[in-house]
């Protein structure tokens, strides 16, 4: 079948529909292992990771720094006393030492990057500082002043890189916040917000500018992620379920948000023997180094039929085949066989849908490379279509490898 596809010439038009990724809430809960992606929207779990550190961690925090997950938290086994930055991969949980801060644990660090800049700031015991996150040198810009109680517990950067930080009021009893001048490490308060007793934790903004808080109150019924609005000074739960919900044990302490991978949808699928055209569709982050993560399937296939993936890193095209139309360009690479499920076979229906893990895929045969585009489609097999023209095709997909 792929030699007669290469020998296909003919080039015609392609439709296409374009797809941002959606924005996804990651967190952690203090001791590390678990992380788990949710839809800010309605607070539902689309995933949950469980990677079990080398040994107990103490995850302070993650920010988002070129599309990935970065925190800071103490590994014993990698330097008992300092805590190191790690890269934590949103596929699959997995994590990578980046490089040691040489600070010592059981202060509170934190770290997060400013996004006009692409700068990472640091706050180690009530200091502020700029890291280097290859090699973990931090340099001083002055230690904290103009706050009641000397230090703040977490720093949040917005878009437009000005940088909050979170502090108790003096009667406990509310949380005031302060911007903080990255050129200076001066605090000025913007407000307070009542909120009883207990910690504030990681800080994180949306793309819509929202900061959102993790927070761990005395009474566990008020901890959770809060929403800030400066617009309104009003601060209220996300939501108010969400830790029965996902079956944590603890309070959030570390978050950040992280967008799927951007996407494409373009060429044209071919309709089965049942008159229903496969539409493909996918949704994760497509990362060469992850385990799992990138899923890619077809909806509107015909029920217990067997399809693979076809797919290339040679550009979207066009091609006549087999009375359908080919969208990716050769050389090729094909998935193993799937199959569709849907009801039984007794009766013929499109309620299959064929489903591949593309981050699998790689990691099982060796990875593509990272920052390239890659485009797929989907093939299967219809003994109902005539002869030498047997198999439906759904259209195709061009998404990038996170670099």
């Amino acid at each position: 079948m792929l030699a007669a596809m290469c020998a296909l010439a003919a080039l015609g038009g392609i439709a296409s529909a374009q797809g941002t990724g959606k924005e996804f809430l990651y967190f952690d809960t203090a001791g590390g292992g678990f992380l788990h992606k949710i839809d800010p929207e309605t607070g539902l779990r689309v995933d949950v990771q469980y990677v079990a550190w080398q040994d107990p961690v103490s995850v302070d925090n993650y920010c988002s720094w070129r599309g990935r997950l970065v925190g800071v938290g103490r590994i014993p086994s990698i330097n008992p006393l300092n805590e190191v930055v790690y890269e934590r991969n949103a596929s699959d949980g997995t994590y990578t030492v980046i490089s040691s801060l040489n600070e010592f644990y059981p202060s509170r660090n934190i770290i997060d990057i400013d996004p006009t800049t692409g700068r990472m700031y640091g706050l180690f015991t009530h200091r502020l500082y700029e890291i280097d996150p290859p090699s973990g040198r931090h340099f001083l810009i002055g230690p904290l002043t103009g706050m009641p109680l000397g230090f703040g517990w977490a720093m949040g950067i917005s878009r437009e890189g000005v940088c909050y930080v979170p502090n108790f009021a003096s009667n406990f009893n509310r949380i005031e916040f302060f911007e903080l001048d990255l050129k200076t490490a001066h605090a000025t308060s913007v407000g307070s917000f009542p909120l009883e007793v207990g910690t504030p934790g990681d800080l994180a903004f949306d793309e819509g500018g929202a900061l959102c808080m993790c927070y761990s109150a005395a009474n566990a019924g008020r901890s959770g992620l809060y929403k800030i609005d400066f617009r309104t000074m009003t601060i209220a739960k996300m939501f108010p379920e969400e830790i029965t919900q996902l079956g944590t044990t603890g309070a959030p302490s570390a978050i950040a948000f992280l967008r799927d991978s951007a996407w494409h949808l373009y060429c044209t699928g071919k309709p089965n023997s049942l008159g229903c055209t496969p539409e493909i569709a996918c949704s994760g982050i497509a990362n060469p180094g992850a385990r799992r993560g990138f899923k890619i399937w077809a909806k509107k296939v015909r029920n217990q039929s067997s399809g693979i993936l076809l797919y290339s890193m040679g550009g979207p095209t066009s091609l006549p085949y087999m009375g359908g139309t080919l969208c990716v360009t050769a050389p090729y690479q094909t998935s193993a066989v799937v199959h569709s499920g849907g009801t039984s076979a007794s009766q013929g229906d499109c309620t299959g849908q064929w489903e591949v893990d593309f981050n699998s895929i790689m990691f099982a045969t060796g990875g593509l490379p990272a920052g390239h585009h890659v485009q797929a489609q989907f093939f299967g097999r219809d003994p109902g279509l005539p002869p030498g023209e047997a198999f439906s095709f759904s259209n195709a997909v061009d998404f990038e490898l996170v670099p």
